[in-house]
C-alpha cells in the first residue's frame, strides 16, 4: 500500500454501490492475478485509488485467443464502471503486455 499517513478517501456517493463496485474490483483481480505476484494500491487522494498487477498469463491468452485484446472489458470491470459512474464517479483501465492499471475516482465530497 502506497499512501501518504493517515490518507483517507472522501467520497459523497451512495454505500451501497461503492461497497458493489469495490466487491465486485476484488473479485475480479483474486481471480485473474498472476498466483504469487504483487499488487500495488496506492491512494490519491482525496477521491482516486490505483491497483496495478499483473494478470494471469491464462487470462492473457484467452484474451489474445478471442482477438479481444483491450477492445473490450471483461463483465465485472463493467459493473464497476457502471456502479461508479451511478455515483459520479469513474474508473480507467489500461492493460499493457500483462500488467494492468485501474484507477477508481469517486465523486468529491
Amino acid at each position: 500500500l502506497d499512501a501518504p499517513e493517515g490518507a483517507s478517501l472522501r467520497a459523497r456517493a451512495d454505500r451501497e454501490h461503492v461497497r458493489f463496485a469495490l466487491a465486485t474490483l476484488a473479485r475480479h483481480v483474486a481471480e485473474t492475478i498472476e498466483p504469487r505476484s504483487r499488487l500495488a494500491i496506492s491512494v490519491e487522494e482525496p477521491t482516486t485509488l490505483r491497483l496495478e498487477y499483473r494478470e494471469s498469463g491464462a487470462i492473457t491468452h484467452l484474451r489474445g485467443a478471442s482477438h479481444d485484446g483491450q477492445s473490450g472489458l471483461p463483465l465485472a470491470l463493467l459493473l464497476v464502471r457502471g456502479a461508479l459512474a451511478r455515483v459520479g464517479g469513474d474508473v480507467e483501465i489500461a492493460l499493457e503486455s500483462n500488467v494492468v492499471s485501474i484507477r477508481l475516482r469517486l465523486s468529491p465530497p
